[in-house]
């Protein structure tokens, strides 16, 4: 059988109708924390976000989580005003919802937690409360009574007046060693370091590094680099700064020592907007590749609203050189106002910001290679009121 010219320009759009697959589509689950009580269960797909379910079990103020054992959720409750807060373990289950497992008081202003990296145990920060709380956690993701309980004085107060009176522990972090646990002390402007005891659900005291006066320590991430450097970058909350810190070990592994190599700001060579009140930094995250970091910037409307739209904070992206050190790039959008927290998927292709004061969680598209995204939003999901915090299953 023999075909005509005619016969292939009548079957090559048969032909590419069967070659042609279409791009899968994205699918991710993720739960979103808010200051009215309720930590949402969502779908994200590319184009829209479908709601799964709600819980209330941490309210009223569920504003940090953590998904540890590939199906284990923790939160912190900040309590109400002047009031015990808790930390609340979960079970996810296989099609998104939580199943609650357990609970623990905590104490006021729980803003923060981490497991630790053997599973034993979980500890919390709390603001307001001058202090960190240890839970054992069993296999089964039982938060037992708190076996210890680390509290702080703060002799003189900082030079930021308003917000350093006292201390205020405001994140806990792991090393990569596994064998130490900081503590960010925003009202101190320290970093408080444990050794992680191996056989027990505990800490124990290790020392304490300072940072400039007035930095205000708020989140940090460690990063280890592919030529074996190791690097630990804080955000400082009332600076507007990065400080990049190289890491370091005594050679049986017992101390861990941090260096101030850099400090920038969060705003590059930019001059940060000046604002009533002012702005703040807030989160930080690294890209899964170790190329880019980012860090929100709340309160800067950096972006000007078009079109009838409200303005938009930043989130500044910095590539990161093979020596620790940062490179500003630029600023990108947050999608609305009070970027408190953000985070980023594990194919680093999206990034989820939680909008505070919009009540919005804005999913972008991120590009791999050049680390930044559009001034859009892939989409702009309306969130019960306050989303203060984005995690990614």
């Amino acid at each position: 059988m023999r075909f005509k010219p005619s016969d292939f320009r009548t079957l090559a759009p048969i032909l590419a109708a069967l070659l042609w697959h279409p791009s899968p589509v994205h699918s991710a689950k993720l739960f979103v924390g808010t200051t009215v009580g309720v930590i949402v269960s969502i779908d994200f797909n590319d184009s829209y976000v479908n709601q799964i379910a709600d819980d209330f079990n941490a309210a009223p103020l569920p504003t940090w989580q953590t998904i540890t054992r590939s199906s284990l959720l923790i939160s912190t409750n900040e309590g109400p005003q002047g009031g015990r807060g808790s930390v609340v373990s979960y079970r996810i289950t296989s099609n998104g919802p939580l199943t609650w497992i357990s609970k623990q008081d905590a104490l006021p202003g729980a803003i923060h937690a981490a497991v630790s990296p053997n599973g034993r145990f979980v500890a919390a920060a709390s603001y307001y409360s001058n202090g960190v709380n240890i839970y054992p956690l069993s296999g089964a993701g039982v938060l037992g009574p708190a076996s210890q309980n680390l509290t702080y004085t703060l002799p003189t107060p900082g030079i930021v007046a308003a917000r350093q009176e006292t201390t205020h522990p405001h994140q806990i972090v792991f090393d990569p060693s596994d064998r130490f646990m900081l503590v960010n002390d925003l009202g101190a402007d320290l970093i408080r370091i444990y050794t992680v005891q191996s056989s027990e659900a505990g800490v124990i005291p290790a020392a304490e590094v300072a940072v400039p006066a007035g930095f205000g320590p708020r989140h940090g991430k460690f990063l280890r680099m592919d030529n074996g450097g190791i690097f630990y970058y804080l955000v400082g909350e009332l600076a507007n700064a990065i400080a990049t810190f190289a890491v370091s070990y005594t050679a049986d592994g017992n101390r861990m020592n941090l260096t101030l190599t850099k400090r920038v700001s969060t705003y590059g060579p930019l001059t940060p907007p000046a604002r009533n009140p002012r702005v703040a930094a807030s989160g930080i995250e690294i890209s899964p590749d170790k190329k880019f970091l980012y860090v929100s910037n709340r309160g800067d409307s950096s972006f000007p609203g078009r079109g009838g739209s409200t303005p938009s904070d930043s989130i500044s992206a910095w590539g990161i050189n093979p020596d620790g050190s940062l490179r500003f790039l630029r600023l990108l959008p947050a999608g609305g106002s009070t970027p408190r927290h953000f985070s980023l998927d594990q194919t680093g292709q999206y990034a989820a910001v939680a909008l505070q004061d919009s009540n919005l969680v804005a999913f972008f598209q991120r590009d791999v290679g050049t680390g930044l995204w559009p001034d859009k939003p892939l989409v702009a999901w309306n969130s019960p009121p306050g989303p203060a915090c984005v995690t990614w299953l």
